[in-house]
């Protein structure tokens, strides 16, 4: 039976193979290089926080280790990353163990070996990429000037998070060669949004399933105590208003003590902006509750306790470093986020993987991996518009809320090295494509 790594290795190179093949006879750049060398160039926010950045490392790390593993006859693949999309965050940088920062910043210095084939992998929001007169926002430039004109393979890799695509972001995506979208979600989205059917191909993310696993919880909690853990961006779109409120209608004055620890982070805020909008959303539901700041002994992380009476309390952090990020997660009886709507959804995969039960808003992204069979699903009550921003117009999920089990799911299926092999496969799928179509040069 085929090992996770093989297999991985298999769905991402037979990825590649199919794009290689439909671009025809592919030839690299001048040089010495052996005929059927391939360089992939992977341009993401590999020094920054958030979703690209945590997803992009995780391909990264995974492929770094399987690329050895490519069948010779193909000649021989190599990789490097470039940063683009974001700026930087060295606390983020900092925070990452020792292997993975080495790991990002060798790749990092790597380059195309001479002669061998592009196939250049944007990972952000098509506003940052470098088509139809340039990004949108000052960010290094992917694809590279002059790549299209190289012949090199040009691949978009990104998501969206609502019923429809925003304006002008068909008309870049159909710049690129192939799109690279992680659920048949997207795939629908994208595809009655006007990008071009044929360029579409989903590839689902992975999580490090040797890093996010069982251990030891950071915070232990007294007997008696239900624990719940949640991760999000602060902005509506992730649902905080509905988890804070379910916990506190749930359990206030029931006679059960209940924590909710929550780990965010400001959308465009501070952190005291943050915390106060938190404050004004649970006086104007008419919540009573005492303040207190600490510093967790162990960690040293800075703390927000919210404390309701009766044993249920709300604590609040900003500053945990990825390190800790497991045991953060083991802290919790199950890990609660009703999200309206999720480009995948990575911290519950990776609360999975660290054997915590999830629930999840039963639409979008998450439904891709979280199942009756390992998970919980909350019912959507309804789409609702929403009703400002950027994305006024647009439909996302209501949900309601509850809750249920997880791990085995993520080692089977979605495991960083699975879809580091996988993302190698749609590498050699986007050659196999380009050698079909009987293109003479990458």
């Amino acid at each position: 039976m085929p090992s996770p790594r093989s297999c991985l290795l298999m769905m991402f190179g037979a990825l590649l193979c199919t794009a290689l093949c439909a671009e025809g006879d592919v030839q690299g750049t001048e040089g010495d290089g052996t005929e059927g060398d391939v360089h992939i160039e992977y341009h993401y926010p590999v020094f920054s926080a958030g979703g690209y950045s945590s997803e992009g490392t995780s391909f990264s790390i995974a492929m770094d280790e399987l690329l050895g593993a490519v069948d010779p006859a193909r000649g021989r693949w190599s990789l490097s990353l470039h940063h683009h999309g974001d700026g930087y965050n060295w606390d983020y940088v900092r925070g990452l163990d020792e292997a993975a920062r080495g790991t990002l910043q060798r790749l990092s210095s790597a380059r195309a070996p001479p002669g061998a084939a592009r196939v250049i992998v944007c990972h952000s929001e098509p506003g940052a990429w470098n088509v139809l007169g340039g990004p949108a926002w000052s960010t290094p430039l992917c694809p590279p000037a002059g790549a299209a004109a190289s012949g090199a393979i040009l691949v978009g890799r990104t998501m969206f998070e609502t019923d429809r695509l925003p304006g002008g972001w068909p008309e870049r995506l159909n710049e690129m060669d192939e799109i690279w979208v992680p659920t048949s979600f997207h795939e629908r989205v994208f595809a009655s949004g006007g990008v071009e059917a044929g360029k579409l191909r989903v590839l689902g993310e992975g999580v490090d399933d040797a890093f996010f696993r069982p251990v030891e919880a950071l915070f232990r909690k007294p007997a008696g105590i239900v624990a719940f853990v949640s991760v999000f961006k602060f902005e509506e779109r992730k649902g905080w208003q509905i988890l804070v409120d379910a916990v506190l209608q749930e359990f206030v004055g029931g006679g059960q003590g209940v924590r909710l620890l929550v780990l965010t982070s400001g959308y465009h805020q501070s952190e005291e902006e943050l915390l106060g909008d938190l404050e004004r959303h649970l006086r104007a539901a008419g919540r009573e509750y005492e303040v207190s700041r600490q510093v967790h002994e162990e960690s040293g992380l800075r703390l927000l306790t919210l404390d309701f009476g009766g044993g249920v309390e709300v604590v609040v952090t900003t500053n945990v470093p990825q390190q800790l990020l497991p045991a953060f997660y083991a802290s919790g009886d199950a890990f609660v986020l009703p999200s309206r709507g999720e480009g995948w959804g990575r911290p519950h995969m990776e609360a999975m993987a660290c054997g915590v039960p999830v629930v999840a808003t039963n639409w979008s992204g998450p439904t891709e991996f979280v199942t009756e069979q390992n998970g919980w699903l909350i019912e959507v009550e309804e789409m609702v518009e929403i009703e400002e921003g950027a994305f006024r117009g647009h439909m996302w999920a209501q949900p309601s809320l509850a809750s249920l089990r997880a791990r085995r799911d993520v080692e089977r299926l979605w495991s960083a090295e699975k879809m580091g092999a996988a993302f190698l496969e749609r590498v050699d799928g986007a050659l196999s494509k380009r050698r079909g179509e009987g293109r003479d040069e990458l």
